[in-house]
């Protein structure tokens, strides 16, 4: 007997996450994070929506968009970093994501 196999429900479920988990992780080994330039969804995109769902009503929920917000520098030093180590691994990004993506960085910066 398998772990999680009393239902239909949670053997559909289990199928479910072996496929998404197995899509992740040949993702992962195609070094895909190495070269992830978009403008719908990248890291980051992940940095900057962490700020649209934290909540902003206590002091407490503040405290906590001052230390988050503290924490971007690293978060794109270490996405700068990724995309450095794709560039020279040549695994390049597509020319008009790329394009597009500078474009919305450069909206966002106000420059």
């Amino acid at each position: 007997r398998q772990p999680g196999a009393d239902s239909d429900e949670e053997r559909r479920c289990g199928r479910l996450l072996r496929e998404r988990l197995t899509a992740e992780l040949a993702v992962y080994e195609a070094e895909e994070g190495l070269r992830t330039v978009s403008n719908l969804h990248s890291p980051a995109h992940s940095i900057i929506q962490v700020f649209t769902v934290t909540p902003t009503g206590t002091e407490e929920d503040w405290a906590a968009v001052v230390e988050r917000l503290r924490a971007v520098p690293a978060a794109f030093e270490g996405y700068r970093a990724s995309l450095a180590l794709g560039l020279e691994r040549k695994l390049y990004a597509g020319p008009r994501a790329t394009a597009t993506f500078i474009g919305q960085l450069t909206e966002w910066s106000g420059g």
